[in-house]
């Protein structure tokens, strides 16, 4: 496992004040993935990460045990399932569609804030 620094409290919660929607009209709406793409990348959540390696097959896309995921692991995940994004056009608007990008966020945010 790859160790990355932890990511800030003010990078994570503009992470998740950029959460998509389902009013988002267009990707760069802001209620839509490419801002929460670019959200992510401009807050310093996104840090280079060599997910390829760490995912040889591609992130989980329906990851199941996310309680039992450190913020790191829950890090790593996140960064990988946005970059893959790049190389997979709309691998997050499908995980928001299935529900796992909102899962994955809030577990991200229980354990920031120590609540899971």
């Amino acid at each position: 496992m790859v160790h990355l620094p932890p990511p800030s409290l003010e990078s994570i919660e503009e992470l998740l004040q950029s959460r998509p929607s389902e009013k988002a009209h267009s990707l760069l709406d802001p209620s839509g993935i490419g801002f929460f793409i670019r959200a992510a990348h401009e807050s310093g959540f996104v840090v280079p990460f060599d997910w390829m390696t760490e995912y040889p097959a591609g992130p989980p896309s329906h990851p199941h045990d996310l309680a039992s995921l450190s913020l790191e692991q829950l890090h790593q995940l996140l960064i990988a399932h946005i970059r893959n994004d790049r190389f997979s056009e709309g691998h997050l608007t499908k995980m928001y569609r299935s529900g796992d990008l909102d899962r994955l966020l809030d577990s991200l945010q229980a354990r920031a804030l120590g609540t899971g």
